[in-house]
C-alpha cells in the first residue's frame, strides 16, 4: 500500500473513524474545537501520485486561508455564501486524488462536519492541539497520550480565548507562534517513540505557516506583518492531528 498526504480541515466534534461495517466508517464525536489535519491514506484504491496529491494539497490550503481571513475581517457577520463556497472549494480539490464516489462521500462529510452554526458562528479554530490522534501521542500509550493531549490543549487556550472573544483580533497571529513554540518543545520532551514518518510530518505541520496572519506566515521579528514575503502565502497548513481515514 502507498501512503499518500493530503490535507484537510477538520472538525473535532466529527471525531475519529471507529471501524467499518459494509464500507461504512463509525465516527466517533470528540468535542468543539475545530482544527485542521493532514490525512494519511494508506489504501490502495487511492492511486494518486506525488505530483497530483502536492496539487490536491496546494488546492486544499486555498481553500483554507482565504476562508479564516474573511471570518477575521467579518468577525460579526453571517457568513452563508462564503461557508458554501467553502465546501464546493475543498471538495474540488480532492478531484485530482479521488473517484465521484469518494468524492460524494467527503461531500457527504463536509457537510454534516462543517456547518454553518459551527464553522460560522462557534469557532472555526485552526489550532495544533487536540484529542487522542493528536501527532505529539500518536505512538505514545494510552496513559501518555492523555497526558500529553491535555498538555497540548493548554498550550493553545489562550488563542481558543482571544479567538472567541475577537476572532479579529490582530494579536491572534502572534499567539499562533507562541502556539507553535509551545508544541515543539512538548515534542521534544515527548517520551514517545515516534515513526520517521511521524517525525516528518511533524516538523512540517510546526513550520512557518500561519492562517491568522494576513500573509500567512509567522511574522519576522521587527518587521510587520505585511512585508512578511507573500510567496510564503500557502505554506502548510500546521494541524493537530495524524489521522488515518479510510476509503473501503
Amino acid at each position: 500500500m502507498k501512503a499518500s498526504f493530503y490535507l484537510m480541515i477538520f472538525l473535532a466534534i466529527l471525531g475519529f473513524p471507529e471501524g467499518n461495517t459494509n464500507g461504512n466508517t463509525t465516527w466517533h464525536v470528540a468535542n468543539e474545537t475545530m482544527f485542521i489535519g493532514i490525512g494519511v491514506h494508506e489504501n490502495p484504491v487511492f492511486n494518486c501520485s506525488l505530483t497530483m496529491e502536492k496539487v490536491s494539497i496546494k488546492r486544499q490550503k486555498e481553500c483554507v486561508f482565504p476562508f479564516i481571513q474573511w471570518l477575521q475581517r467579518n468577525p460579526k457577520s453571517n457568513c452563508r455564501v462564503e461557508h458554501g463556497k467553502f465546501l464546493d472549494c475543498m471538495v474540488d480539490a480532492e478531484k485530482v486524488c479521488s473517484t465521484e464516489d469518494q468524492l460524494i462521500a467527503l461531500r457527504e462529510m463536509f457537510e454534516k462536519t462543517y456547518t454553518e452554526d459551527r464553522v460560522c458562528i462557534k469557532s472555526f479554530l485552526f489550532l495544533p492541539a487536540n484529542e487522542t490522534y493528536a501527532f505529539l501521542g500518536y505512538s505514545c500509550k494510552m496513559d501518555q497520550s492523555e497526558k500529553l493531549r491535555l498538555k497540548q490543549n493548554a498550550c493553545s487556550k489562550k488563542l481558543e480565548e482571544m479567538w472567541q472573544t475577537n476572532r479579529a483580533d490582530k494579536r491572534i497571529c502572534r499567539e499562533y507562534v507562541n502556539v507553535k513554540a509551545c508544541l515543539k518543545k512538548l515534542q521534544a520532551d515527548a517520551p514517545c517513540n515516534k515513526t520517521k514518518e511521524e517525525q516528518v510530518l511533524s516538523d512540517i505541520l510546526l513550520g512557518s505557516f500561519n492562517p491568522y496572519c494576513q500573509n500567512g506566515v509567522d511574522p519576522v521579528r521587527g518587521v510587520s506583518i505585511m512585508k512578511c514575503p507573500s510567496y510564503f502565502l500557502f505554506g502548510l497548513l500546521i494541524t493537530t492531528a495524524l489521522i488515518k481515514i479510510v476509503y473501503i
